[in-house]
């Protein structure tokens, strides 16, 4: 569940919950409901905060079965992995951590390549 993550990785950076509510901007007791899971929607800002301040994706922070989201993921690196090869697979999986501008470069580099008539199929 979202609220053990967030207690997890609190306690794994050696942080007090009053230690994050300061980097969320709110108080001891919010935090204490995020981790017990008397509040279930996080806000947006907070979820930024939190994959900023521990380095995941929003998703981790979203939604409780991660194993479906993941595992979807892996359906779709496997299929990347069968057209191409493994490298280009890894390098898609690298793909998500980048930002919105990242991923707006990346998709702007694809359609340019697509363009060029010595890359396209015959």
């Amino acid at each position: 569940m979202v609220s053990e993550r967030i207690k997890k990785l609190r306690q794994a950076a050696g942080m007090t919950q009053g230690e994050l509510g300061d980097v969320l901007g709110v108080n001891k007791a919010t935090v204490q409901k995020y981790e017990s899971g008397q509040i279930q929607n996080l806000k947006t800002t907070h979820i930024k905060k939190l994959c900023k301040l521990f380095n995941k994706r929003p998703h981790y922070f979203i939604f409780d079965n991660l194993e479906k989201y993941e595992s979807d993921n892996d359906v779709i690196f496997e299929k990347i992995e069968i057209m191409f090869d493994a490298s280009t697979a890894e390098t898609f999986k690298k793909s998500l951590q980048l930002n919105a501008a990242g991923r707006e470069r990346l998709k702007e580099y694809i359609n340019e390549l697509c363009q060029i008539q010595k890359y396209r199929k015959r």
